[in-house]
């Protein structure tokens, strides 16, 4: 909810679930909840400080271990349009 107000996204469909994944990080555990939001317009995601690349694109920069699940569980979802 706070990244949908914060950009101000209209959803398009009910917001999904994905999974919900741990990452052990030194002394602490992360609970992640993967969401899929559909939206109907993407204008508010259009700005100069963010960055949008191709899957194939993904490889030329670091991602931490506990994105890097994140992208794996988005990518192998039967739910995320290809």
């Amino acid at each position: 909810d706070k990244i949908i107000k914060h950009y101000r996204l209209d959803i398009k469909e009910k917001t999904i679930l994905l999974n919900q994944l741990n990452h052990i990080f030194t002394h602490q555990v992360w609970k992640i909840h993967l969401y899929l939001i559909y939206i109907n317009d993407n204008h508010e995601l259009m700005k100069p400080y963010l960055q949008w690349v191709e899957k194939k694109e993904l490889k030329k920069f670091p991602i931490p271990i506990a994105f890097q699940k994140c992208l794996k569980e988005y990518f192998q979802s039967p739910l995320v349009q290809r």
